[in-house]
């Protein structure tokens, strides 16, 4: 017999060449069985060469398998079987936690057939899909694109994708591409006639109707033109742009000597019905650029009586602002507004400080050598006031110098004298406190002013990772050729693939 029972209680082998290691109650009656341990396992004796390495109730009836878990009954030869149905388990290979019956970190190579949840291989050609309780195979060709000569077309009803499940188009390309690779391209090389690489039209006349919307991270549509040769085609015109039945697509005045104005855009945008109307609307967003910047203003010329990078109007009563920041807004000038006097306009402008403070002023009487002020409940609304930020108050009295104590609550401050009790004393006050929400704010680093020409007249003052953008910053006529010395030869091939 040969076979060996090496620990446990109540275990019994019957088969030739067979052991069992230990645990309790089981029993191996197949010749050159092994049970490792556990409870109540059962190799039956048509199960030569088989092995339960563990667990509990597991038995197996085929030759030449394994088993472990809780419950798992073979019953053909050559079959491996982990838990069951009762006792569901998880197999992970190079996973410590596996999530999945099967769980697997790393390559599959598989050299035989894949079979889906109704037990099919599948044929050639067909794709495996997902029902969303199990796969399934599936053929490629439904009937959703016909071939007609050298020709193919969609006969579906619906809209086409690519990269996207949904498509909320007739045809949605959604992709992820980088250092200037294409999501699409579009090549004419027809160059005998008028022709075009991509022809958009909209026949919607009698309401809003695009031929093309562009937007983009950093810029919605760069348009180059190159046109040679023939006198009638070499006056080049980047963006062509025409209305009909009024209205301005885009208006450009180029630079000239004498010109009245340069206006880089001149857009108006008019609502009647109070929907939102914009006469430019830019925006930039995500990715991993150093500055985006969804409307750029330049505007530069020694003759003229003034210069607006960004001009704005808003008018018709309060409320409308002709230029409205969502978030910080940030100059390295003057923060100026513009009076009418008797000499002309003029500039004030705003106090400065390196931390964000709201003020607030007022007046009161001292009488009987006492003055209580409450603070203006609406500025309380705004301004975060406790032990850690408290506010500060500054007192003037009027035609006096008497001395006096000044006691400070949360929403209110006292002001006590120990003379002229008897005499009434107006006083005017001035009351700082911090904005709520940027109480720790104090002088923020803002390392996109590094592309800021005033601040940063010289190239060599702006660290090297800013040149590109400082560079970019002011349109290609105005540059000055010396600035490339400066840049890195990743930086140089940056500018070549904006501007190619």
């Amino acid at each position: 017999m040969f076979s060996v029972i090496s620990g446990g209680l109540t275990n019994m082998v019957r088969g030739d060449f067979s052991a069992i290691c230990g645990g309790r109650e089981n029993v191996d009656s197949a010749a050159y069985g092994f049970i490792g341990g556990g409870e109540k396992n059962i190799i039956h004796s048509t199960g030569d060469h088989s092995v339960i390495s563990g667990g509990e109730n597991n038995a197996i009836y085929g030759s030449h398998s394994f088993a472990f878990g809780n419950g798992v009954s073979i019953t053909s030869d050559y079959v491996s079987a982990f838990y069951n149905g009762s006792h569901p388990g998880k197999l992970g290979i190079n996973k410590d936690a596996p999530l999945y019956s099967l769980d697997v970190n790393g390559d599959i190579g598989l050299s035989g057939a894949l079979y889906d949840g109704s037990g099919s291989a599948g044929t050639s050609g067909q794709v495996l899909t997902s029902t969303g309780s199990q796969v399934q195979w599936q053929d490629l060709n439904d009937g959703d694109w016909i071939i007609s000569g050298s020709n193919m077309y969609s006969a579906v009803s619906g809209n086409v994708g690519i990269g996207v499940s949904i498509p909320d188009a007739k045809l949605h390309v959604l992709g992820t591409t980088s250092s200037h690779e294409k999501l699409a391209y579009f090549s004419n090389t027809a160059t005998s006639t008028d022709a075009y690489a991509i022809y958009a039209k909209c026949n919607n006349t009698s309401g809003f109707g695009w031929g093309g919307y562009f937007e983009g991270g950093k810029y919605g549509i760069v348009v180059r033109a190159n046109a040679s040769g023939d006198a009638t085609y070499s006056a080049k015109t980047a963006i062509d742009a025409f209305t009909n039945g009024g209205g301005t697509g885009i208006h450009t005045v180029a630079q000239g000597a004498g010109a009245l104005q340069a206006i880089g855009l001149d857009a108006l945008g008019q609502s009647g019905d109070g929907s939102n109307t914009f006469g430019v609307f830019g925006e930039a967003s995500g990715g991993t650029a150093s500055i985006n910047v969804g409307v750029k203003g330049y505007a530069i010329s020694d003759g003229a009586n003034g210069n607006f990078g960004v001009y704005g109007t808003a008018m018709n009563g309060s409320g409308h602002y002709g230029v409205y920041s969502q978030g910080d807004f940030g100059c390295s000038g003057t923060k100026s507004s513009i009076v009418r006097t008797e000499s002309g306009p003029r500039e004030l402008y705003c106090l400065e400080s390196p931390e964000n403070w709201f003020e607030d002023f007022g007046s009161g009487i001292i009488h009987e050598g006492y003055a209580h002020i409450e603070l203006s409940p609406d500025f309380l609304q705004t301004v975060t006031i406790n032990s850690e930020n408290p506010f500060k108050v500054f007192i003037q009295l009027e035609n006096t110098n008497i001395s006096y104590r000044l006691i400070k609550s949360e929403n209110s401050f006292d002001i006590i004298t120990t003379s002229l009790e008897s005499v009434d004393v107006k006083f005017d006050y001035r009351i700082v406190a911090k904005r709520k929400g940027y109480e720790n704010l104090r002088m923020k680093y803002a390392p996109i002013a590094y592309v800021d020409h005033l601040l940063y007249p010289d190239i060599r003052d702006v660290p090297q990772e800013y040149r590109l953008e400082w560079i970019l910053m002011v349109p290609r006529n105005h540059r000055d050729s010396t600035w490339l010395e400066y840049l890195t030869p990743e930086q140089l091939e940056k500018l070549s693939g904006v501007e190619e």
